[in-house]
């Protein structure tokens, strides 16, 4: 049996662009992602992997974060984090009046014209801390225990 309560949430094999977008389709292409029992886990549908560093210094290159999917999430909020589909690319933004903002000031405001669908994935809940992350032992007596 695993020390701590392991849990385990899809790993969209897609990364939340913080920068330039990754232009793949991202829907039903994921993998198994373990983790120990961590406060939003209970909300958390999925977990994507950030890439750049246009969120900084909340969220950095190579940060899982947990993601709390929309229909199934209230309405993102001004101010709320979310992670956002537009054409092909995936983004992780601050949602404002205004556009989309990334929390790293050398970026400029994402504003969309009424013919460009921007799509909302869901909310971001938090980051991962590294050490929440199951170990492969740990994984090892999960799965064992869940066949």
């Amino acid at each position: 049996k695993p020390r701590r309560k392991v849990s385990e949430l899809p790993l969209v094999d897609r990364t939340l662009a913080a920068g330039v977008g990754d232009p793949t389709e991202y829907e039903g292409s994921s993998s198994p992602f373990y983790l120990y029992d961590v406060p939003w886990l209970d909300r958390a549908d999925c977990v994507f992997k950030v890439n750049g560093d246009s969120m900084e210094p909340e969220y950095h290159n190579g940060d899982f974060v947990l993601i709390e999917r929309i229909p199934d999430a209230p309405e993102l909020k001004h101010g709320e984090v979310g992670a956002f589909a537009i054409g092909n690319e995936l983004y992780i933004k601050e949602f404002q009046e205004d556009g989309l903002h990334s929390l790293n000031t050398k970026y400029p405001v994402m504003t969309f014209d009424d013919d460009t669908k921007v799509y909302l994935i869901g909310r971001v809940l938090s980051v991962v801390d590294q050490k929440d992350i199951a170990t492969d032992e740990d994984v090892r007596l999960y799965q064992t225990v869940k066949e």
